[in-house]
This record gives C-alpha cells, structure tokens and sequence, in this order.
C-alpha cells in the first residue's frame, strides 16, 4: 500500500510535530498535546482498523449497487425482472449483512469514544472485543457479496462488468492484515472461557501497559 515505503532524510522536524508511537497505540496521546480532547484518547488499534474496515464494507455495498444496476438494467433490456428465488435471496441477504456490519463497526467506535470521553481508558477486553466485532463484520460482508457472486453469472466473471471490478477490489480490501479474524476469534473465545489472551493478541492489541490505571502508574508494568 506504500504506507512504509517513504523515508525522510537530514530534515529537522520540531518537537511539536512529533509523538511516540506507544502514546498513539494506547490512547495517551492527548497528555502530551491536549488533555480535554478526547479523540486523541482512542486507541489507534481500535480507530485505524475501524477505518480499514469501513473503507472494505464501502466497496462490499458497491457491490450490491452494482449487482441491482445490473439486474434493473437487463430487465429494461430482456423486459422482465428476475424471479430467481436464489437471486433474490442472495442480493437481500447482502443488503442485510452489509447494514449490520456498519452497524457493528460504528458502534465499537462510538462506545470507544464515550469511554474516553469521560476519562476511562478502553481495556484490553473491550478492544478485543470490537476487534471481534470489526473482523466479522468484513468476513460477514465478503461472504455475502461471495453469495452474490455465485449467482451472478457472466456479471460475475466479465472484467468490463462493474459488480465484477467491485469483486475483485473487494477480495483484495478482505485481505488487509488488520480485518484478518482468526486471531481476534481465538483470542475473545478464550478470554470469554477464562484463558489467559495469548501475548501475540495483546502485543496486536497495544495493551500492554495498565490501561486502568492512573497515569504514572501505565508505564510501570
């Protein structure tokens, strides 16, 4: 994606236009720069990914829209609408499952945002948990553009088709490291079961400080 490809040299960048990367992860930027906002108290593990996940179910829903322009379009063409009971279902469940997959993503924002927004750090159980919610709502989508696809026909397998290009971006935006489930799955499922979250989740999770605890205190364990 080129988000590690640019390197600056021999130029001096002031003080005030820098942050350590730990104070992003762990939502205690905004000690450093300004104390009464609460956006710079997200965890950036809860906020970049969100963003990932977003801009992936945005072009799951413009594979639905272009899968009913194409379906409006041949009935104006062959002069009737599909009566296929799997299209049917198919493009209903799509719909369905894109608007809850927003849902879900927006509501681990908004609850992130209204911990900190009175001063409470998010803990480690509930990033996991939107980290669970994110995830799913990515696979959830593909899989039911993946539906979609399976019916499609030739709209499906033309490269000059829009639902077709929608599906390829779409299979591309699933792979992004940060909406990969598996981790964040095994890792909920044993916290609800009252394993220990393995190291790799947590280090995954930037939570390895004490979240809770009073500000001197974070950096101590």
């Amino acid at each position: 994606t080129g988000s590690k490809d640019i390197e600056v040299k021999d130029r001096l960048v002031p003080n005030d236009h820098i942050f350590l990367a730990d104070s992003i992860s762990h939502g205690n930027a905004n000690e450093s720069w300004d104390g009464t906002t609460p956006l710079y108290r997200m965890p950036f593990w809860v906020l970049f990914p969100a963003a990932i996940a977003v801009a992936t179910l945005g072009i799951a829903q413009g594979a639905v829209d272009a899968y009913q322009r194409a379906v409006v379009t041949n009935a104006e063409r062959w002069g009737r609408l599909t009566q296929s009971p799997a299209q049917l279902a198919a493009l209903a469940t799509a719909a369905s499952d894109i608007d809850a997959s927003f849902l879900a993503v927006r509501d681990g924002v908004n609850r992130s945002f209204e911990s900190v927004s009175t001063g409470r750090s998010v803990s480690l159980a509930e990033r996991l948990e939107i980290r669970r919610d994110q995830t799913r709502a990515v696979r959830r989508s593909f899989d039911a553009v993946i539906g979609l696809y399976q019916e499609a026909g030739s709209l499906g397998i033309r490269s000059s088709n829009e639902f077709s290009r929608f599906f390829r971006d779409l299979c591309v935006g699933a792979e992004h490291h940060s909406n990969s489930p598996d981790s964040y799955m095994r890792g909920y499922a044993g916290m609800i079961l009252g394993q220990s979250i393995p190291p790799e989740i947590r280090q995954a999770l930037r939570a390895k400080f004490g979240l809770d605890d009073p500000v001197w205190q974070r950096y101590l364990h």
